[in-house]
């Protein structure tokens, strides 16, 4: 195993100022993924809330006759 470090990297390392920089990108880099994962949080909510409102009017009623083309929305309770 080859433990030998090139003194230039070396110094470029420990150099404050590259400290520093990457620092900040991580930083910036760590906002960026948090705001990511909130979008993610929503819109994996309102997917979940779309899916609900489209299976409210995914229903078979035994025992009611259906008919071709027919809009159960305007045949349910008007409020809903």
């Amino acid at each position: 195993m080859d433990v030998s470090v090139d003194m230039h990297t070396l110094s470029a390392v420990t150099d404050p100022g590259f400290v520093k920089d990457v620092k900040v990108k991580v930083d910036h880099l760590t906002s960026r993924l948090q705001l990511g994962e909130q979008r993610n949080e929503t819109y994996e909510t309102r997917l979940a809330d779309l899916e609900r409102y489209s299976r409210r009017w995914n229903l078979r009623l035994r025992g009611v006759p259906e008919k071709e083309d027919e809009w159960m929305k305007g045949l349910s309770h008007p409020h809903m």
